[in-house]
């Protein structure tokens, strides 16, 4: 590996240089005092940005580490990324359209798809924090984030007891990225996983669940007693209410309407059953309320572009199954 600061000409370690205009509206602004000689660059990204994979439930996108210092800063506008920053020590100061928040050693700040926000280093220690970013791009990888409370999730205070545990998972990614294989991809999609998961216990110990309405609770009880074969209308008519309140409620508090919410439930849904089960693809379309096997693969290849029979296959060879 070359020198850090022979690779490119602004400090950033990365072998492509348009990979910050990848991000979308997505742009670094260094600090307008010249950087110490010596100093590491901001940035230390050590792979390419990785292609999604269709089959994996968990897919790193990039992953990397900071060494920022004060007024260094990002700008985000509608952002498409879902990226994880935790920070190892300095402040990261956030703003966004509700507030300014500071955050210091040990919390994770998480930029989810769509925010508009400006974080940037502040105080006279160096802020130094590493981040990873996550294709969100099918109902399987959203799934497993709303599942660990995670998908609406900003901001997940670390104690200092899982603070190693954290780092460690991050440095692992790193030491994955260098290799740039198709095994340091899947090592890096398990961390994540791992990473995840810990970080859904830590925002499941510190957040309460808001309280649904009963019309939005019955709805989801009669999903889970009858099964994901049922219509929207049916989820309605169980709920009292019209399939018009029904779309505004969910939209209200899941963030979908009830069709799109159902259909990325029974494609999640579906990729576990091909991981971990040997139902035969026509039986997990019946199982999911479809009439034949062939609408069920072509609204599996819609979502997942890929074909229940390639997801399989793809899962069982990597071993890296939905929990």
């Amino acid at each position: 590996m070359k020198p850090v600061h022979d690779l490119m000409s602004d400090g950033f370690l990365h072998p492509n240089p348009h990979w910050y205009r990848q991000m979308g509206t997505v742009m670094f602004v260094p600090r307008r005092k010249p950087r110490p000689a010596g100093t590491p660059p901001p940035d230390w990204i050590p792979l390419s940005e990785v292609p999604p994979s269709p089959a994996y439930p968990v897919d790193v996108r990039f992953v990397g580490r900071s060494y920022w210092l004060s007024g260094d800063r990002t700008v985000m506008r509608h952002s498409s990324i879902y990226a994880i920053e935790y920070i190892v020590s300095g402040f990261f100061q956030v703003r966004t359209g509700r507030g300014e928040h500071v955050y210091g050693p040990g919390n994770v700040f998480i930029l989810r798809p769509g925010i508009s926000c400006t974080y940037c280093a502040v105080g006279r220690q160096p802020l130094i924090k590493y981040f990873c970013g996550l294709h969100v791009n099918t109902p399987l990888k959203r799934h497993v984030l709303e599942s660990l409370g995670l998908l609406g999730a900003t901001h997940v205070p670390v104690p200092s007891w899982e603070r190693g545990a954290i780092e460690a998972l991050f440095t692992r990614m790193l030491e994955a990225a260098r290799t740039q294989g198709a095994e340091s991809h899947l090592s890096m999609c398990v961390c994540a996983y791992e990473l995840l998961v810990r970080l859904g216990k830590l925002v499941k110990q510190t957040e309460a669940p808001l309280p649904y309405p009963s019309p939005l609770v019955k709805a989801l009880q009669f999903v889970h007693e009858e099964g994901l074969h049922v219509r929207v209308a049916d989820m309605a008519r169980a709920a009292g209410i019209s399939v018009e309140h029904l779309n505004r409620l969910f939209c209200q508090h899941v963030g979908r309407r009830t069709h799109q919410w159902l259909l990325d439930l029974r494609m999640a849904t579906a990729a576990s059953l091909l991981a971990s089960t040997r139902m035969k693809v026509h039986e997990i379309a019946s199982e999911l309320g479809y009439e034949t096997a062939y609408s069920f693969s072509r609204a599996f290849r819609r979502v997942h572009q890929i074909t229940p029979t390639e997801c399989r296959r793809c899962l069982w060879r990597q071993r890296l199954v939905p929990q």
